[in-house]
């Protein structure tokens, strides 16, 4: 859980050295702790509820849209993730490549960068 708030959900993420540190292992098992992690929840991105809201999301937001715009027209999306204490819309944001969301506005691409 504090690889996911301190580093995948943070605007300004913990280094993992700071992580591998305070929980007595290498950054390089940090690393590893976050990219399986990233695997995980990109899979969830892609099933069940939350691939239907990434799929009504990525519907309304066209190429691009105010995020408060986007979040009365969905309010799923304002919704906190107990878990993690944040927005679905940041989940969403940090789990997918295909979405960009800075300074209230939210874009979607078809083609995220590579």
């Amino acid at each position: 859980m504090a690889v996911l708030r301190e580093r995948v959900m943070a605007d300004d993420p913990v280094s993992l050295d700071e992580l591998g540190l305070r929980f007595g292992v290498t950054r390089e098992r940090i690393r590893q702790v976050e990219s399986k992690l990233m695997g995980r929840l990109t899979g969830l991105a892609q099933q069940g509820d939350l691939h239907s809201l990434v799929t009504i999301a990525s519907g309304t937001i066209g190429d691009l849209v105010r995020l408060r715009t986007l979040v009365q027209r969905h309010p799923t999306l304002g919704q906190t993730v107990p878990s993690i204490g944040q927005p679905v819309w940041r989940f969403l944001d940090r789990i997918d490549p295909a979405y960009e969301i800075k300074d209230g506005w939210c874009a979607w691409a078809l083609w995220p960068a590579p």
